[in-house]
């Protein structure tokens, strides 16, 4: 998760590109320093690791070859420009999409159009996207929701059944009383999208492991090389500690690493001095050589995070092909997010950038207890619904968000 530091200083970062990927090199000049000449860099930059001597893996799968689909994925079909029309036709996708799920809910039947309940009393319900909100004095919230016919403001005062940990941009369903003089819904129960409680859940006919492990930043002077080299001994079940870990690895079909993949360059003022490896190039050769230790019964998925050369903007496409070049092997490329088919059982790579706007804005949420935050996407069924945050949206025609 990137530290308030870097969150400071996002518009010190470089241009780029909302359709491609950004152009970063050791050329590039940060917090004012004048650009290292060739042979600076080299005298500055140590090599990349030299790769570990490989040793055969002891472990062999059981199944037959691993079969993965990428269902989602931004990489390729980005369509916006920027505009203003790009803008409308995300939030209208956006709303649409989790207006659908709100309304199959038992307690939004009969919802109407806002402007339907507008200067009337009595019973409301009704679907609308937050436009803005503010705290009273009792603890409460005053918030706006908007759909196509108009706006109406709701009063949720925290007791059961209505939260006061609204954002903005999320679709929420309101159930109350209006108030006509005020213009004014008294609310008494809000609700989300969740999670359907009745659901069939995706399984394998075999047993199956996934290994994930996001922000290994190769290149910053934190990584962690000793714990790295642990984790390719346990992949290659060179330590075995008899609590079942041969027959994890038997069933183990992918490595999955969302995000953050190296520590970039110019990504924070004064971020060269945490440098190992000071050429964003040279970062990425050496995570290539770092996962040729990774067993070949082993599939690989590398996507990005706001740390790696590609947009800032989410969803962000996967890693250039002069950059995929660089890896042989089992290795797959995608973008953040992705939803990803691993032998019929879905799942959902996400970077995370987000939770430091869930941090900021839902009381509950914590960086010690990333678990509460993951939660919260689930209830509002989006990665990253707020808007104008620390996490930068490009428009595209459709939300991959949701």
């Amino acid at each position: 998760v990137p530290s308030a530091t870097e969150e400071k200083v996002q518009v010190q970062r470089l241009p780029e590109n909302l359709d491609g990927a950004r152009k970063i090199s050791s050329q590039t000049s940060i917090s004012g320093k004048k650009p290292l000449s060739p042979a600076q860099q080299v005298k500055r930059a140590p090599p990349p690791p030299a790769p570990r001597t490989h040793v055969t893996s002891s472990v062999k799968r059981l199944d037959a070859e691993c079969t993965i689909d990428i269902l989602q994925d931004i990489t390729g079909d980005s369509t916006c420009s920027g505009c203003i029309s790009d803008f409308a036709k995300y939030f209208q996708d956006r709303f649409v999409r989790l207006k659908r799920l709100i309304v199959n809910r038992r307690e939004m039947l009969g919802a109407v159009p806002i402007a339907a309940i507008k200067n009337r009393g009595g019973d409301a319900k009704a679907i609308g996207m937050v436009v803005d909100k503010q705290s009273t004095s009792k603890g409460g919230v005053i918030f706006t929701i908007e759909d196509e016919s108009g706006r109406v403001k709701v009063l949720s005062t925290g007791s059961k059944g209505t939260p006061t940990d609204i954002v903005t941009d999320e679709v929420v369903g309101v159930v109350g009383t209006t108030n006509p003089k005020r213009d004014l819904v008294y609310a008494e129960q809000i609700v989300r999208p969740e999670i359907p409680v009745r659901r069939t859940p995706h399984t394998t006919d075999h047993d199956l492991n996934v290994a994930f492990a996001a922000d290994i930043h190769v290149g910053s002077n934190t990584f962690l090389d000793t714990q790295w080299n642990g984790f390719m001994d346990f992949l290659n079940g060179r330590m075995d500690n008899g609590n079942g870990t041969k027959a994890i690895l038997e069933t183990l079909e992918a490595l999955i690493i969302p995000g953050d993949v190296v520590d970039g360059i110019g990504v924070f003022p004064g971020q060269r001095d945490e440098l190992l490896i000071d050429d964003i190039y040279r970062q990425y050769e050496a995570l290539a050589e770092l996962l040729k230790d990774v067993p070949d019964h082993i599939e690989v998925i590398l996507s990005p995070g706001n740390h790696d050369a590609v947009r800032l903007a989410e969803p962000q496409p996967a890693l250039s092909p002069d950059i995929q070049k660089m890896f042989a092997g089992k290795v797959t490329f995608v973008g953040n997010p992705a939803l990803i088919d691993i032998e019929g059982v879905k799942v959902l790579a996400y970077h995370g950038k987000s939770i430091d706007d869930f941090v900021t804005h839902v009381q509950t949420c914590t960086y010690e207890k990333p678990v509460t935050v993951m939660k919260e996407m689930l209830k509002r069924r989006h990665l990253a619904p707020i808007y104008g945050g620390r996490t930068n949206l490009a428009p595209e025609a459709n939300d991959h968000l949701v």
